[in-house]
């Protein structure tokens, strides 16, 4: 009957609250056995054998917050229907013997449970047609969210102003955080920007030999792996750091030369070789764009320029891929 009235009330919020129809079905089954424990005491030739009324009773209430938990609305058929097998299952919880007895039990609880249902709602429609709606709507700040227009209960202008000013404040707070999320990303992405290899590392963009396999260049016939890009460029031209990171080496590097190799986030590694100067040294931190040195001719090579290379997580890739 509890379930009933709040299907009937337009208190709408707690179809699909189900934390408040849980509490409600206890509170419901609690109220139901304290008055099945008085009427069995005082009245002990109403209770049926077997408590045959008390599982109808219990098995009714599961039946009406299944169809809230399965619907969300005021759906007779599926109540029912719900009632039905769970009044059919009866047979292994009452202790009965034969499915006869279950399913006597089961068509027996169904008119029961319907006709209850139909009588109490016909009760409470017909208060409310003639005007004597005794189930008012609980007003929440989520009723008051968004919507307007004639109302059935009276309204002063200063509660209307407070949820106005309570909306208006929750909409600030949404629109904070929004931002401060959108901030957040801006901040990681520029992070990400920064810490990738993306850009030329010299003014100069002619590229004298590609990234993979080659001739070697100073016999001009046998194969050669070439891990990077040489850049031509003219003798002291700056070299640029392509992104921010700390600089995990820099010095004479066998046939390399005069070289530097960046550390950066995200598995980026970068390396430049065949340098005139060296402008940082090792532990240092530079940023993208900072000059760490000059274009030359150090090392195993044929003429000024700059040898590049990006290693994502310690692997050789082409640098035109990021360029």
């Amino acid at each position: 009957l509890i379930l009933t009235v709040v299907q009937r009330s337009g208190v709408r919020s707690m179809r699909n609250n189900k934390y408040l129809l849980s509490v409600l079905l206890v509170l419901t089954i609690t109220v139901s056995l304290v008055v099945l424990v008085l009427v069995r005491t005082f009245l002990p030739i109403v209770i049926l054998p077997n408590f045959n009324l008390a599982n109808i009773l219990l098995v009714s209430l599961v039946a009406l917050v299944l169809n809230y938990y399965i619907t969300g609305k005021d759906n007779d058929y599926i109540s029912i229907a719900v009632a039905f097998v769970a009044f059919l299952l009866l047979p292994f919880v009452a202790g009965f013997t034969t499915f006869v007895e279950g399913l006597l039990l089961a068509v027996k609880g169904v008119i029961t449970f319907t006709a209850t249902k139909f009588v109490f709602g016909s009760i409470i429609e017909r208060l409310e047609t003639n005007g004597k709606n005794i189930f008012t709507p609980v007003i929440t700040e989520k009723t008051l969210l968004g919507v307007g227009g004639p109302s059935s209960v009276e309204i002063s202008e200063t509660t209307v102003l407070m949820e106005q000013n309570k909306n208006l404040h929750q909409q600030l707070q949404h629109k904070t955080e929004d931002w401060n999320k959108l901030l957040t990303k801006l901040k990681k992405e520029n992070y990400r920007k920064e810490m990738t290899p993306n850009v030329w590392p010299t003014n100069s963009h002619w590229v004298t030999s590609e990234f993979g396999g080659r001739y070697n260049p100073f016999d001009g016939y046998s194969s050669d792996w070439h891990g990077g890009l040489d850049i031509a460029d003219n003798y002291g031209e700056p070299v640029y750091a392509t992104a921010s990171g700390y600089v995990e080496y820099s010095g004479w590097y066998y046939g390399y030369g005069k070289y530097i190799r960046l550390n950066h986030d995200y598995g980026y590694k970068t390396a430049y070789a065949h340098m005139a100067e060296l402008y940082v040294s090792s532990g240092d931190y530079v940023t993208k764009g900072e000059v760490i040195g000059t274009v030359g001719s150090t090392g195993y090579s044929t003429g000024p320029h700059l040898h590049y290379e990006v290693l994502l997580w310690g692997e050789e890739i082409n640098p035109r891929d990021l360029m």
